[in-house]
């Protein structure tokens, strides 16, 4: 994602922050509870992690992926390109998300 970032390649940023969002969400499920979510509808791993970490303190980092989520279809389905803006966004909520993931698996 962040060399895709660096070499301008804005639709590969969005796609690979889709990605690396979900499978940090995969990682913090299966390192917790065994589980991940098997749903085709990536909506429902965000239920998923709201529904295993209410905490308030975590809301921001589930916003998160939430928000990356909201961009699959644009970035994999839609007939339009990724803008320059929608990567950047998407490279702080991911680093954002992982960072978070990363922390709570050590």
């Amino acid at each position: 994602m962040l060399r895709s970032y660096k070499e301008n390649n804005w639709n590969s940023v969005g796609l690979e922050g889709v990605h690396c969002a979900i499978s940090a969400a995969d990682a913090l499920m299966v390192f917790y509870y065994g589980i991940r979510c098997a749903s085709d509808d990536h909506r429902d791993s965000v239920k998923l992690l709201e529904q295993h970490f209410p905490e308030p303190e975590y809301k921001n980092y589930i916003s998160h992926f939430r928000r990356i989520i909201s961009q699959k279809n644009l970035v994999e389905y839609e007939d339009r390109n990724f803008s320059a803006k929608e990567a950047e966004e998407i490279v702080k909520k991911a680093e954002r998300f992982l960072n978070w993931v990363k922390e709570k698996i050590r």
